[in-house]
């Protein structure tokens, strides 16, 4: 008793046990349940961060209430685009006065460049393309950079265009040894039409590619404006045979090889192989069959029906082939300018032999002037052909 009065005397009256039991409310669960605002409670989680971030965000508050009635977004917007010029004039400024460094610049990126090529094995032709348009100091160091940076990471136009020829030759060889497989017999019949089908749908798509990527890659490399040619003068060589013509006819084996028992192929060109996708027509719907493979049609039975072509890929396809007649007329004009000049040539050679063999007093030799008459009348012929 001593000591609980002793106790009681040091402490405080209101924590005393019977000073605190007179305050309790010993109804307090009859009534409600007071409501809680947790953004009053000092003690929340929730109430600290919002104090934080109504700290954090004064500063901004102050910047953009500086100028008009003007919303934040807009203030903060002009105040980026200004700074962003800034920088851009300082750039500028720094580049007119550091001309020299802006070519040690491109000097180094040219190089790095070269490098890449060397380790990517990218063909000779496009770095001398290249070269000619970028490496003269018409264009920006930055340009260069975007260029060694799409090498770098192997999304440049020239790798595109190399792993789709890569593509489309590995489809190619994949086909010619399925046809040596079914035609020695040494692998079932529906499976040979599953792999076919396969096949032929995979060779079309890397077609598209192919074409698509030469398009893109010609936007990269050709000349400068001022210099007068079509897109299609600018070629790409493989094993020094321009690869759009060689698509033309590369596939046109099909038409007569051991797959005609199983699908019509045209026997034009057809690299992109729509003759395979479209429905028979004749009175029987067998029309399209050729001499070829009509003793293996008896023997073998039906064949496939047509391989399915999606909506999407004929405007693909159409613009593919305008590119592929675009190159094919080009080609041409260029082999017929080149016999023109021969025969030029040829004429020009005939009239300095007529003339040698002229002589005063006897009078041109018979057989000088029949030469040179033949060969006007060549020309001739070879002028009309060409207007």
């Amino acid at each position: 008793q001593a000591l609980s009065f002793i106790l009681c005397r040091s402490m405080d009256p209101a924590e005393i046990p019977g000073v605190r039991e007179q305050k309790w409310d010993p109804g307090f669960h009859r009534g409600r349940i007071p409501d809680y605002d947790p953004m009053h409670d000092r003690h929340c989680g929730v109430y600290q961060a919002m104090v934080a971030r109504r700290e954090r965000s004064r500063p901004a508050r102050r910047v953009a209430s500086t100028g008009a009635d003007r919303p934040r977004s807009q203030g903060s917007q002009a105040v980026a685009t200004r700074r962003a010029a800034g920088k851009r004039t300082a750039s500028a400024v720094a580049e007119a006065e550091n001309p020299e460094k802006v070519e040690l610049m491109a000097r180094q990126v040219a190089e790095h460049i070269e490098h890449c090529w060397d380790a990517c094995k990218v063909p000779q032709h496009h770095r001398e393309m290249y070269r000619t348009k970028y490496f003269n100091g018409s264009f920006h160091p930055k340009v260069l950079l975007q260029e060694a940076e799409a090498l770098a990471h192997d999304y440049a136009a020239v790798l595109v265009v190399m792993r789709s020829i890569a593509s489309r030759e590995a489809a190619l060889a994949r086909l010619r040894l399925l046809e040596k497989v079914f035609a020695e017999g040494s692998m079932p019949l529906s499976r040979v039409q599953s792999e076919l089908v396969d096949v032929l749908l995979a060779l079309r798509s890397v077609s598209l590619e192919v074409v698509e990527a030469i398009v893109r890659w010609r936007h990269v490399v050709l000349p400068a404006r001022g210099v007068k040619g079509p897109a299609s003068s600018v070629q790409w060589f493989e094993n020094g045979e321009n690869y759009l013509i060689r698509m033309k006819i590369d596939s046109s084996w099909l038409a007569g090889c051991s797959f005609g028992e199983i699908l019509d192929f045209s026997l034009k060109s057809d690299p992109f192989l729509v003759y395979p996708s479209a429905p028979p027509v004749g009175k029987n719907g067998d029309s399209r069959i050729t001499p070829v493979n009509l003793k293996s049609r008896k023997r073998r039975g039906k064949k496939l029906p047509p391989i399915p072509l999606q909506r999407e890929q004929l405007h693909r396809i159409h613009a593919a082939e305008m590119v592929l007649l675009e190159d094919s007329l080009h080609v041409h004009v260029q082999q017929q300018e080149r016999n023109l000049q021969a025969n030029r040539k040829a004429l020009e050679e005939l009239g300095r032999v007529a003339s040698r063999d002229y002589s005063p007093s006897i009078g041109p030799r018979n057989d000088g002037a029949a030469a040179e008459e033949n060969a006007a009348k060549r020309a001739k012929s070879d002028d009309k052909a060409w207007v």
